[in-house]
Formats: C-alpha cells, structure tokens, sequence
C-alpha cells in the first residue's frame, strides 16, 4: 500500500508555507487593529485575528439559507482558508437566529428536477441532479486544518452537513439540529455518512428516518455536539477552544487531522504506517525540533507560522 498512500498523502495536504505565500492567500484583504477582513463577499463575513478565521453566514433574514451568491463565496474563500499560513483554525457561525438553515429553496428550478419513465407501466420517479449538500464535502476536502462550528440557531441541510464536517460542534442553547430529508424526499449525502460516524448507526438511523428535529441539549446527549452554552457565550467559548488549538504546532495538528479522517476506513497497521509517513512529511516544519527543545527547557512552545 505504501505507494499509493505516499502518493495521496503528498498531494494537497499541509506543507509548511513561506510568508510571500501568505501575502498572496491574503489579497484583497484590509488590515486594522490586528483584524483582516475579506470585504468583497455579499453573504458571508470573512475576518481573520490571532491566527484564527471565523467566518459568518451572513442571511439572516432567511436564517442564512444558502443562496448561489454564498455558495459562490464559499466556494472562493474556503481555499483562502487552507492557502493562508497565517490562519490556523477556522469557526464557522451564522448572523442572527440561524447558523444556516440549508439551501434556499426560493432558487429551486422544479425543471431541474425532471420526470423520467422506468418504462411503460412502471412507476415514474423524478431524478435528482446531483448530490444533495455538495458544499459540506467541498469544506471537508478543501480545508485541512480544524475547523469549529458555533452553532447559534436553526442547523439544516447543507448547514447541519458543515456542522458535521467540522471537527468540533459547540452549540447555542437555541440552536436546533433539523433532519427533514426524507420529509421532502430528498435522500442526505454527506450528512448521512457523518451523522452515522458521530452518533451511531441506530441513532442516525432513527433521526433520518423518522424526520426528527433535536435541540441543543438532545444533540450534546448524543455526542452530536461538544458542549452546549448560554447564546451570548457562544463565541467567547468558541474562540477559546480556537485560540487554544492556534497555539500550537500548525502542520502537525493539520497531519493529525487527515489522519483522524482517514484513520476512520483503515486498520490498525495501515493507520501506524500513515502515521510515520505523516511524521515524515511534517519534519521540515521544524515543530518538532521546537516541541523536544521547549520541554528540555522548560518553557512553552512557540511554533512559528507557516
């Protein structure tokens, strides 16, 4: 297997970046007080400080329902995310009462949905195009360093799917998890193979199928979520757990996340040799030279930014 491994490890995943790197993942940015916010989107805010990115679904009188504007702007900004040294994590939260309340429905095109025929008397069904929630992948694909989920309000859809992308969900005590696929007929895609992994298959099965909506307080019982607090603590909390995994050594945390994901389809023996490879590559980011030196010494690490 070794090869072939090597080969998918060594193709898009972290490398250490330079800083003329980072100044062109950063175009387009206007910088004050330590704060840079990417100003040219409509429906998401987009600011990095302190080596964190958060960034906002920004609809909030549709309770931040995925238009094609934001999903253009997703599309654009999430590799600016991966591409820039300079942001470690990123928290994702929406405006207003929703996180993001899945796509907007007003921009359905019922032709888009055509009829077809399995023959002469046979049952029609109408096809679906493509996959259900192709953002949540697009995420999950894309940006290889922690990603954390404030959830504030409403999760459904293609939202909940970036939810359950996301490395770690804290949750508003308003926020609420929606699962209305098969309400609608619409069969879940990325949600379904992540719901299962996090909750078990019985519980996700049991949500899927029946259409069950669950609160905050349900879905940290489940182990949906990490922990849920007050909303006006949300993201002090957020920021905190982010600030505290920015600390330390950016290209291994970003290893030890691919191999989190991957680690979810292999064997023991497979993981362990992935592991070294990992090791491997991560060697000329120098953490951990800084992480061995710093506990000789005895004092904090300070990982350089890549």
């Amino acid at each position: 297997m070794g090869s072939a491994y090597a080969r998918s490890l060594s193709t898009g995943y972290p490398t250490p970046h330079r800083d003329e790197q980072n100044k062109t993942a950063r175009r387009g940015t206007d910088e004050f007080e330590g704060i840079d916010i990417l100003a040219d989107y409509e429906h998401i805010i987009y600011e990095v400080t302190n080596q964190v990115a958060t960034l906002t679904f920004n609809c909030p009188e549709k309770l931040n329902a995925m238009d094609a504007i934001m999903h253009r702007e997703l599309t654009d900004v999430l590799p600016r995310v991966q591409a820039d040294g300079g942001v470690r994590v990123l928290v994702l939260t929406g405006a207003g009462r929703g996180f993001c309340s899945g796509a907007d429905v007003r921009g359905f095109r019922p032709e888009s949905y055509k009829e077809r025929s399995a023959g002469d008397g046979e049952q029609r069904y109408y096809q679906q195009p493509r996959p259900s929630s192709p953002m949540p992948r697009f995420m999950h694909d894309t940006v290889k360093k922690p990603v954390i989920a404030a959830i504030n309000g409403v999760a459904a859809g293609a939202g909940y799917g970036m939810a359950l992308a996301s490395d770690l969900r804290i949750a508003s005590s308003k926020a609420t998890f929606s699962h209305v696929y098969l309400r609608r007929a619409l069969i879940p895609s990325a949600e379904l193979w992540w719901l299962q992994r996090l909750i078990g298959i019985q519980q996700a099965r049991y949500l899927l199928y029946l259409n069950r909506d669950i609160d905050a307080q349900e879905a940290q019982r489940l182990g949906l979520t990490l922990k849920t607090t007050e909303p006006d603590q949300l993201m002090e909390t957020a920021m905190a757990v982010a600030s505290e995994i920015a600390a330390g050594p950016p290209v291994a945390t970003q290893w030890a996340k691919v191999l989190f994901d991957k680690a979810l389809d292999l064997n023991y023996d497979d993981t362990q040799y992935l592991s070294g490879l990992a090791r491997a590559l991560a060697e000329p980011a120098g953490e951990f030279a800084e992480g061995t030196k710093s506990f000789l010494e005895k004092r904090a690490p300070h990982f350089k930014a890549n």
